[in-house]
């Protein structure tokens, strides 16, 4: 655990910035245990890396009522050490309502997120990043105006309840790493090409004594299956080329 801390240099911050990063051997009984508690997923020894991230089977079970919108926050006992879960569950659509903005943005007298400094220390480079969890340009999808009150301040990076410390591979895409952009595009697409109406979307982002392991992805479709995926995205370090 040691090297994942170092010194946060923000202004009278006394406490320590804590990498985010996955070790599998230590942290491979925590993806496994969340699994099971969340969505009652069994996935033993079948959990295999490939283009940086890992494919999730069997693919969790999708109910008739999809359209919600909840902020997730739960505490997941284990024998090691409680894991944090912080998320989403959210509808993507072209016209979306507004019951995403009303319960989570704005309610018409103030609004409701929590703004935070999330600091990285310089010498981390650029391989630490503010990573939303919804995207900001989910944001139209969410959304059914511009120019709404908080609309636009809840998609920075210094929104508490939308932000964690991730790496940049996991972050990002390239040829040989898919990071959460590739899941995120592919939302995107389908949803401006009309290959669906509809994106149901989960991410859940899994901590233990404040290190970000990763984000899980559960993504799906109306048509079904247009779209899908689930998938746990690790913050790996330096291996995007």
């Amino acid at each position: 655990m040691e090297k994942d801390k170092a010194k946060c240099v923000a202004k009278n911050c006394k406490t320590e910035f804590i990498k985010p990063s996955y070790h599998n051997k230590n942290d491979y009984e925590y993806i496994k245990q969340f699994l099971s508690v969340k969505f009652g997923i069994e996935i033993n020894n079948n959990f295999k890396q490939q283009f940086g991230y890992y494919p999730i089977e069997p693919m969790a079970p999708f109910h008739e009522n999809k359209e919600e919108f909840i902020r997730v926050e739960m505490t997941i006992a284990s024998n090691e050490t409680p894991i944090k879960v912080k998320g989403w569950k959210v509808c993507l659509k072209k016209e979306p309502q507004d019951t995403f903005y009303r319960n989570f943005i704005y309610d018409g007298a103030k609004p409701l997120f929590t703004k935070k400094d999330f600091v990285i220390p310089k010498d981390n480079g650029d391989t630490i990043h503010r990573g939303h969890l919804l995207a900001k340009k989910f944001k139209e999808f969410l959304v059914s105006q511009k120019g709404k009150p908080f609309s636009s301040s809840f998609f920075k990076k210094d929104c508490l309840e939308n932000i964690a410390y991730q790496t940049k591979d996991a972050n990002c895409d390239s040829k040989t790493i898919h990071g959460q952009w590739h899941f995120e595009d592919e939302v995107i697409k389908s949803l401006n090409d009309s290959k669906v109406t509809k994106v149901f979307y989960e991410i859940y982002e899994l901590s233990v004594q404040e290190r970000s392991l990763g984000r899980v992805l559960l993504i799906n479709s109306e048509p079904e299956n247009v779209l899908s995926y689930f998938v746990f995205i690790p913050n790996l370090e330096n291996t995007s080329k």
